[in-house]
């Protein structure tokens, strides 16, 4: 974010700042995804339950309505 309160964007991969925090700054894999996906989501409010259902949303775990794609 930026001091106006907008969200600052880029054309930088997740996939390609993940790995250069591992590679290039000795982050743990663990806590570079985390960085990159949870600690947004937290900061967006997708950890608080949906309005509609009362699910919580936004994560990948047990009482979570969730939808991903996983692409092997």
């Amino acid at each position: 974010m930026v001091s106006d309160g907008a969200i600052a964007g880029s054309i930088l991969w997740l996939e390609v700042a993940v790995r250069g925090a591992v590679n290039g700054l000795g982050i743990s894999a663990v806590d570079a995804v985390e960085a990159a996906t949870l600690t947004p989501a937290k900061a967006s409010g997708f950890d608080r339950p949906n309005e509609v259902t009362g699910a919580p949303i936004g994560l990948i775990a047990p009482g979570f309505a969730a939808d991903f794609n996983l692409i092997n």
